[in-house]
């Protein structure tokens, strides 16, 4: 924040007195960004001389002046009254003055009534005169006192713009740990996902280790879990065994997956045989149709692997099996029989 700005950033005002005669007016208001080197805070620790150099500009004109703040205000209509009431108390002392050399220099006139005005005038002068001595020896009694009030106050002044700073440091601090902080409501969101997280996790590491032991009991071979069978999906009636089912579902990608449960559903001289829809392909339409694989077989696979891997497009699971089924041809193909060795 600027020094010559209040803590909420306003722009602040001076009400200064010339100390040269250049200027035609005696006291002005101006932004405190036309002193050089002016504090706000330093300004009202200082005491005794608060005389401040001034840049003052107009269009290309710069000149620079010698000037007394006088006081500070955000508000620049404030500064201007006060301005309004010293300027009234120097014209008033300014022509009391002059009417009063003007009594003592001028020569005597024959006109009485003119006579009697300058004694009146004189009259007048001494009795504001006395009021002034008056006025000064009670200040002089009230001097020390009043010297001490403005010492405290200047004192609480201080504390009060320090305090003012304390503050403001304070509420941007405060701020900026409340941006930090996370919303109830955010905080319950996370906590939910990470407890679906704990769960999901748990049925995985649940299922792996189902799948060791029938991994281990099969390495054993123990015949009575060779020879068990798993439902490939709840319902579908299609069955595999617990060891090509625990194989199969140990694949973290879906398309591993598509092919452990092919191979386990299907043998190889059927996939080589079929295809996936049956018919003849259309790049050969004069070749001898191919039976198509077992469609429920084909579904159960399909809602097996949506079911381990949710985002899995169809397209691609009946992209595998075709590609599987391509892959054992060849295999045929190049060693000279209906099926690989």
């Amino acid at each position: 924040m600027n020094k010559t700005m209040d803590r909420t950033g306003k722009q602040m005002y001076v009400l200064i007195k010339w100390a040269t005669d250049d200027d035609t007016t005696s006291i002005g208001v101006i932004r405190s960004s036309w002193l050089r080197g002016f504090n706000l805070k330093d300004f009202w620790r200082r005491e005794g001389n608060k005389m401040y150099v001034v840049d003052w500009k107009r269009g290309d004109d710069h000149r620079i002046f010698e000037a007394e703040v006088l006081d500070v205000n955000e508000i620049k209509a404030a500064l201007k009254e006060k301005q309004a009431q010293i300027a009234a108390k120097e014209l008033f002392n300014d022509k009391r003055k002059r009417r009063y050399e003007e009594i003592q220099i001028s020569p005597e006139k024959s006109n009485v009534e003119e006579s009697k005005k300058m004694k009146l005038s004189s009259k007048e002068l001494s009795k504001q005169t006395l009021f002034e001595k008056m006025k000064n020896l009670i200040d002089e009694h009230s001097c020390s006192s009043c010297k001490e009030l403005e010492d405290k106050v200047s004192q609480l002044q201080n504390k009060v713009i320090e305090l003012q700073i304390r503050v403001h440091d304070k509420d941007i601090e405060c701020q900026s740990l409340k941006n930090k902080l996370k919303s109830p409501e955010e905080n319950s969101r996370e906590l939910t996902g990470l407890k679906a997280q704990i769960r999901r996790l748990s049925d995985v590491l649940t299922g792996k280790m189902d799948e060791i032991s029938i991994l281990h009991q099969s390495t054993d071979g123990s015949s009575s879990d060779n020879g068990k069978q798993v439902e490939v999906f709840e319902g579908s009636g299609v069955y595999c065994s617990s060891v090509a089912w625990a194989r199969a579902n140990f694949e973290v990608k879906p398309t591993l997956f598509v092919r452990k449960l092919v191979a386990a559903l299907f043998d190889d001289d059927t996939l080589i045989r079929s295809s996936i829809k049956g018919g003849t392909h259309w790049a050969s339409k004069d070749a001898t149709p191919k039976p198509a694989l077992d469609p429920i077989k084909i579904l159960a696979i399909t809602q097996a692997t949506l079911k381990k891997f949710p985002d899995t497009m169809k397209a691609l699971i009946t992209q595998t099996i075709s590609l599987k089924i391509a892959q054992l041809r060849q295999l045929a193909k190049k060693s000279g029989l209906n099926k690989p060795m």
